[in-house]
């Protein structure tokens, strides 16, 4: 009994670490804001202002540790960093992506792949998915582990 509860609670602190994404991606350089989806209760119970999309909230931090301090404390359902575009290189070099595929959208580029540093995942046409870029001219979308804010 005791070998099945401490299997089911290693199950539960490893979902609960996949569900928050890792400090280090805050470390990321030249962040222009950093929008996070979260339960609209979640922004109402922190009295936050967000922008409601269904039943959840996407809540826009200009501030690194704000943003890193409301993750810790809250569970996410996406992060995205906004970042100039000028910043593809050295975010990709910084998140060590392996890349899935790539698509066009009109003007705007989007990348899909896996970065140990991500979190959750997401499997798209039978692989592994934590994180999406999208890059449209002077700004870049880096989404972990989709983009649910739009672009």
């Amino acid at each position: 009994m005791k070998k099945i509860m401490f299997l089911f609670f290693a199950a539960v602190a490893v979902v609960a670490s996949l569900s928050f994404p890792r400090i280090d991606l805050f470390e990321m350089q030249n962040v222009k804001a950093i929008n996070v989806v979260v339960d609209q209760k979640v922004a109402v119970d922190n009295k936050l202002d967000f922008i409601a999309n269904g039943s959840d909230a996407i809540v826009t931090f200009d501030d690194k540790e704000k943003a890193k301090s409301f993750c810790k404390n809250n569970q996410p359902k996406c992060v995205v960093f906004v970042l100039p575009s000028f910043e593809r290189k050295n975010v990709e070099n910084f998140l060590n992506i392996s890349y899935a595929f790539t698509q066009e959208l009109g003007q705007k580029q989007i990348v899909y792949g896996w970065s140990s540093k991500g979190m959750d995942e997401k499997i798209v046409d039978c692989k592994k998915i934590n994180v999406q870029l999208v890059v449209d001219g002077e700004n870049m979308l880096v989404g972990f582990p989709m983009i649910m804010t739009g672009f």
